[in-house]
């Protein structure tokens, strides 16, 4: 039988969190340090915001994951809605 070490599992959970944290933010990353006008900063902070409180969701789910299985599902919504 193969055992998978939660533990690992979710600090593996959390790197492909970030990565598409950081995939989502680049465009507006780009806006924001160009400063691109103040219009257009409004918007990329504004959807900056909303990033970061989803990122917050899935980061507070991987991390009260108490199953593989828990964690498979997060990574397959987060794949789904990239």
């Amino acid at each position: 039988m193969i055992s998978v070490n939660l533990q690992k599992a979710k600090i593996i959970a959390h790197e492909i969190r970030r990565e598409r944290r950081e995939q989502e933010f680049a465009p507006f990353d780009k806006i924001v340090s160009l400063q691109l006008g103040a219009a257009n900063v409004a918007a990329a902070e504004a959807s900056r915001v909303a990033i970061r409180a989803k990122y917050e969701t899935i980061q507070n789910e991987i991390a009260s994951a108490v199953t593989v299985d828990q964690l498979k599902a997060i990574i397959s919504a987060m794949k789904e809605t990239a």
